[in-house]
């Protein structure tokens, strides 16, 4: 019987190769099929559309994702991807495998991830510093038990974020 799961209305991604994979180990683990159903459907999923002034004057509007896979261990934590081919599907994939390596690793935290369709290479220095400007973690910020905390930004790119924070590239 195929598993019936949340599906992302664009190219699944991580998320489908993550079903795969959680069918597998849950078989032979011998998991409850209720943790099999909990574990299939991302507890929040956010898009964003980030309006960004370029250096040339121009609005620029990037699409970003933040999901919430689980939170049953404690806070979910995930990084953020900047890639220009960054889906939901994607994001959903890496909240959902977090979720797993923080359960792996015995970790107080549920699994996040979020993803913003930019590169950072091809924006100038002025652009860049607009856009991070337009995009700090408190413009998706969430308090309370279903809080998440940033991790680490992926990215093609050497460059910080500036301001009172800085990601590691």
């Amino acid at each position: 019987m195929p598993l019936k799961a949340y599906r992302p209305p664009e190219d699944p991604g991580l998320w489908d190769t993550y079903l795969e994979w959680l069918e597998r180990a849950l078989k032979v683990a011998g998991v409850h099929p209720t943790t099999l159903e909990y574990l299939a459907h991302p507890k929040r999923l956010v898009t964003l559309s980030l309006p960004v002034v370029m250096d040339d004057g121009k609005v620029r509007i990037f699409q970003g994702y933040r999901v919430v896979h689980d939170i049953a261990r404690g806070p979910a934590k995930g990084g953020v991807r900047l890639d220009p081919g960054v889906t939901l599907g994607q994001t959903a994939g890496l909240a959902a495998w977090m979720t797993l390596k923080a359960a792996v690793y015995d970790l107080p935290f549920g699994g996040a991830a979020g993803g913003i369709a930019v590169d950072p290479k091809g924006l100038s220095p002025a652009s860049w510093s607009a856009w991070c400007a337009a995009t700090p973690p408190s413009s998706w910020a969430s308090s309370g038990p279903t809080a998440t905390s940033w991790g680490p930004i992926s990215g093609r790119t050497s460059r910080s974020w500036p301001g009172s924070w800085t990601p590691t590239p």
